[in-house]
């Protein structure tokens, strides 16, 4: 099924489902479209293999409780918000329910190599070299050496 509609808050006002998408066209119009079912889920952006498990690693798995925000449960396992929508194929509004499962990304570990910085790190990963610091416990100058593992 595909609508097209006019609305000059350029608001889509057709309801969204697993299947449906929002196109905006030109003038105001919106057209809901039915999309075909997703194709397997390839993330196609720097540092998005750390979201990626090993073959032969089984996922961790945790339960979600009463009261359970998705920012909770990133902020209770130490993971990226963002990797757990990935990791999960999760859609907005991004309400969870108690007893509902959710998979946790896999920790990404980095060995120094020969000419690895604090900073060049942080920039593959995506990450600000203080919140790298922090976690790694480094301070300023960020004197890194080879074989150390961060995380």
């Amino acid at each position: 099924m595909t609508g097209m509609m006019k609305t000059s808050l350029r608001v889509p006002l057709c309801r969204l489902g697993r299947n449906l998408a929002v196109v905006v066209l030109g003038g105001g119009l919106v057209a809901c479209q039915r999309l075909a079912p997703p194709a397997p889920f390839v993330l196609n952006t720097p540092g998005a293999s750390q979201y990626s498990r090993p073959a032969g690693e089984g996922p961790t798995v945790v339960v979600v409780r009463k009261g359970d925000t998705l920012y909770a449960v990133a902020r209770r396992y130490k993971v990226p918000v963002n990797a757990l929508i990935i990791v999960n194929r999760l859609e907005p509004p991004f309400a969870l329910r108690a007893g509902e499962t959710l998979e946790l990304p896999p920790q990404k570990i980095h060995m120094v190599e020969k000419g690895d910085t604090a900073y060049g790190i942080a920039r593959t990963y995506g990450i600000e070299v203080p919140a790298l610091a922090r976690v790694n416990g480094l301070v300023a100058p960020y004197k890194l050496l080879i074989g150390q593992t961060l995380s």
